[in-house]
């Protein structure tokens, strides 16, 4: 009747799986290092995810499994880093009047209780792309538009992975958790949803950004042909002319 919280590598859980009576299936499923997911299965639900380094957006992930019963909690994670992260969140929060459920969504939330600062950074970028283009400080911005266009993609595929686990909980299919802690992923799905359309509308803003880039790279290509016309017309010779 105990809860308990296991923060776990995948040898670990392999080794202690039968004693915490994790079925196979789960232990098999927590080597898979895939997309993001959720399953809700008689007792238990599974999710299994790839965080993205707000740092790096793209060139690295953490892959986390999570398994939740009633009574057990664990987080199987290869690196010994984020597992550290993790013992050390748990450990700093609040009293555990609330039980296991509430250390789930303290998980969920602060996957991303700074990303705003993340993509309030990616909004600067694009205006200073923006303004050196009109002032015509850069010649050429189709690597930092790339570049932009990449993370935002990273950022637009993790959210809506997010999101979906994050309703999928909110379901509550198995009946696992109480209804204020529904309300808590509500309001996490709420939020995640805010990132998920910020992204989008920088995403839009990156097209237009490009668009008046192009626009102008065609202006300056019909001046050069202008002037390459005059240039040939000045220096062709004149038929019938000794």
């Amino acid at each position: 009747g105990e809860n308990c919280l296991y923060v776990l590598s995948r040898e670990t859980l392999r080794t202690d799986a039968a004693l915490l009576q994790i079925p196979e299936s789960v232990v098999s499923a927590c080597a898979l290092v895939g997309g993001s997911r959720f399953e809700s299965h008689e007792g238990f639900d599974f999710i299994s995810l790839n965080l993205v380094h707000m740092k790096t957006l793209g060139r690295e992930h953490t892959h986390v499994a999570v398994y939740f019963t009633r009574h057990l909690l664990v987080f199987v994670c290869e690196k010994e880093s984020y597992r550290k992260q993790l013992l050390q969140m748990f450990r700093t929060a609040e009293p555990k009047n609330g039980g296991l459920e509430k250390l789930l969504c303290l998980f969920f939330d602060r996957l991303t209780v700074n990303d705003a600062v993340v993509l309030e950074g990616l909004e600067q970028e694009i205006l200073a792309l923006e303004e050196d283009l009109i002032t015509e400080k850069k010649q050429s911005c189709v690597k930092e538009i790339i570049a932009l266009r990449r993370k935002l993609l990273v950022l637009k595929r993790y959210y809506e992975q997010l999101v979906e686990i994050a309703e999928q909980i909110e379901e509550n299919e198995n009946d696992l958790m109480e209804e204020k802690t529904l309300r808590y992923f509500k309001i996490i799905a709420g939020r995640i949803s805010r990132l998920l359309g910020s992204v989008v509308n920088l995403r839009d803003y990156v097209s237009q950004v490009r668009e008046a880039y192009q626009a102008q790279v065609d202006i300056n290509q019909n001046r050069l042909m202008k002037l390459f016309t005059v240039i040939t017309a000045v220096f062709m010779p004149l038929d019938g002319m000794e």
